[in-house]
C-alpha cells in the first residue's frame, strides 16, 4: 500500500517540478515530445531508486542531477540550470520535514502524497506569478551570493531537523521562507538585468537615429551646394557639348552624381528604423575596412515594431560585425526583402574561428538567444552555418507582423 501511495505521489511531484521548470526557464528548445520522455524516464529512474535503496540522501542526489539534465531541453545559462534545480530539491525538502514535524511518521506522510500536493500547489502559485517569456543575460555579481543562500538552507535543514518537536517545526518553517525569499530575490534581479537590457537597446537605436540623422544632414548640405552651384555647372557641361567634349562631360556628370550620393547611406527604404540601423551598423564596419554588399528590398511600412526590429537586427549585425573585428579578409553582404508577407534577412560575414574568445561566444550566443525568442512573436525562425571554415551564414524568416 505504501510504495503504490509513493508511485501516484512521484507523479505528482514529477508534474510539479515540470511546471517549476516550464514557468522558470519558458520555451524549449527541443521538441515536445522529447520533454516528455525526458519527464517519464526521470520518473521512473528516481521512483526505482528509491524503492530499492530507501536512503534520503541517494534520493538527492539522483533529483538534483535529473533536473539539472532535464534543464538542458531549456534555453538557460548554466548557472541559472543549477540554481533551480537547487532550488527545487531544496523546496522539496523543506516541506518533508514540515510534514513529518507535524504529522508524524503517518503512511501518507511517509509515502510523500502529503507533500507532493502541497509542492504541487506552490508550482501552481510560482506559474501565476512568475511565468517568464524571455530569457535574459543573468550575469548577475550576486548570484553566488543567492547559490550560498540555498546551499546553507539546506545545510542547515539536515544538521538540525532531527524530530517532531515544536523547535524543528519553526526551524523547518524558516528555512523553507528563506528560500522562497531568496528566489524572490533572484527574481528581482532577473527584473533588474531585462531592464538594463532594455535600456541599452533604447540606447543602440538612439545612437542608429542620430547617425542617421547626420547622414541626411550630409545630403541637404551636399545638395544645397549643388544647387548653389547648378548654374555654373550647367554653363560648363554646355561649353564641353558645344566644343564637342563628350568624354569631359561624361566624367563631369560623374563628378556630379558622387557629390550627390552619400556613401554612408547604404540603405534608402524610407523605413526609419531599417534605414538607421543599417547605416549606424554598417558604417562600423565600414571603418574596419569591410567589403560590405547591401541589398535591401522593403517598403517604408512594416508590421515590425521598432523594438523588435532593434532587437533582431542590431544583434545579428552586432554579431556579425564582432566577429569581422578578428577577420583578415573582411567581409559582409546583407541582403533584406519582403516576399508574399514574409521578411527574410540573409547575413554573410567572414571570420576567424583560430582567433574566436570565449567571451565574444558567451555575447554571440546571448544575441542569437534574444532574437529567436523576439521571432516567437512573429512566427519566424533563426538559422545560421558555416561555410568553408570562414564564412557564417546568418538567414532570418518571419512574417510582417503578429496576428
Amino acid at each position: 500500500m505504501e510504495t503504490s501511495l509513493y508511485l501516484v505521489s512521484n507523479v505528482i511531484r514529477i508534474y510539479a517540478i515540470s511546471i517549476f521548470l516550464d514557468s522558470f526557464f519558458g520555451n524549449l528548445k527541443c521538441k515536445r515530445i522529447i520533454k516528455i520522455i525526458a519527464y517519464i524516464s526521470y520518473y521512473f529512474i528516481g521512483s526505482l531508486v528509491w524503492i530499492i535503496s530507501q536512503n534520503t540522501n541517494i534520493n538527492l542526489v539522483i533529483n538534483t542531477a535529473a533536473i539539472i539534465l532535464i534543464s538542458i531541453l531549456y534555453r538557460a545559462t548554466w548557472k541559472k540550470r543549477v540554481f533551480s534545480a537547487i532550488w527545487v530539491c531544496a523546496v522539496g525538502m523543506f516541506i518533508d520535514w514540515i510534514a513529518f514535524s507535524i504529522l508524524g511518521n503517518s503512511q501518507f506522510v511517509q509515502s510523500g502524497f502529503l507533500q507532493y500536493v502541497l509542492l504541487l500547489d506552490l508550482a501552481f502559485l510560482f506559474r501565476h506569478l512568475y511565468h517568464r517569456h524571455i530569457e535574459y543575460s543573468s550575469k548577475s555579481p550576486y548570484f553566488l551570493l543567492i547559490l550560498l543562500v540555498s546551499l546553507g538552507t539546506i545545510a542547515v535543514g539536515i544538521l538540525t531537523v532531527n524530530d517532531s518537536s515544536k523547535h524543528d517545526i519553526i526551524v523547518a518553517i524558516i528555512l523553507l521562507l528563506i528560500n522562497l525569499i531568496n528566489f524572490y530575490t533572484y527574481h528581482l534581479e532577473q527584473d533588474r538585468l531585462k531592464n538594463k537590457h532594455m535600456v541599452e537597446l533604447i540606447q543602440a537605436s538612439n545612437d542608429a537615429y542620430q547617425n542617421q540623422l547626420k547622414i541626411m544632414e550630409t545630403s541637404q548640405r551636399e545638395m544645397r551646394y549643388l544647387r548653389h552651384d547648378m548654374q555654373k555647372h550647367l554653363n560648363t557641361m554646355r561649353r564641353m557639348l558645344q566644343e564637342k567634349e563628350y568624354a569631359e562631360v561624361q566624367e563631369y556628370l560623374t563628378t556630379i552624381e558622387n557629390a550627390i550620393i552619400v556613401k554612408e547611406e547604404y540603405s534608402k527604404t524610407g523605413n526609419r528604423d531599417v534605414d538607421s540601423l543599417i547605416n549606424y551598423e554598417l558604417a562600423l564596419a565600414s571603418d574596419l575596412g569591410t567589403a560590405i554588399m547591401c541589398r535591401i528590398d522593403l517598403p517604408a511600412e512594416l508590421n515590425i515594431s521598432s523594438f523588435d526590429m532593434t532587437v533582431i537586427l542590431g544583434n545579428l549585425l552586432d554579431n556579425a560585425i564582432e566577429a569581422l573585428r578578428q577577420s583578415e579578409n573582411k567581409r559582409l553582404l546583407l541582403s533584406m526583402k519582403l516576399t508574399r508577407g514574409i521578411v527574410r534577412i540573409d547575413i554573410e560575414n567572414s571570420y576567424n574561428p583560430k582567433q574566436k574568445k570565449k567571451a565574444d561566444q558567451k555575447q554571440h550566443g546571448i544575441g542569437l538567444l534574444s532574437v529567436s525568442h523576439t521571432l516567437e512573436k512573429y512566427h519566424g525562425d533563426l538559422k545560421h552555418y558555416v561555410e568553408d571554415n570562414n564564412k557564417y551564414h546568418t538567414t532570418v524568416t518571419m512574417f510582417n507582423g503578429t496576428e
